[in-house]
């Protein structure tokens, strides 16, 4: 079985700066990234209750990648932090 691509798409991830997000999903994105298995276009929207600025989400982002030792190249790790955008409980209505 061959795995491809799926269409553009943005991916929501609810909850982006706890634990599970840390451990397994950042991780698990950034290693289909590195695939070719994420869409080719979107974002990969961050949602949390932390208040963080976009940069400090890809810092927590690149941070667990390195924990979880994940083999990450640089310019990979560049395109993944590229599509990342952070969303606060703060910013809310706009979701809607």
């Amino acid at each position: 079985m061959s795995l491809a691509a799926p269409e553009p798409q943005d991916l929501l991830l609810v909850g982006a700066t706890g634990y599970l997000a840390r451990r397994k999903l950042l991780p698990a994105l950034n290693e289909l990234g590195q695939d070719g298995l994420l869409p080719r276009e979107g974002r990969i929207i961050e949602y949390g209750r932390t208040d963080y600025s976009d940069d400090q989400f890809r810092s927590l982002a690149g941070e667990a990648v390195r924990a979880a030792g994940s083999s990450t190249a640089g310019d990979a790790r560049a395109r993944f932090a590229e599509r990342q955008t952070g969303t606060r409980e703060s910013d809310r209505h706009q979701l809607n």
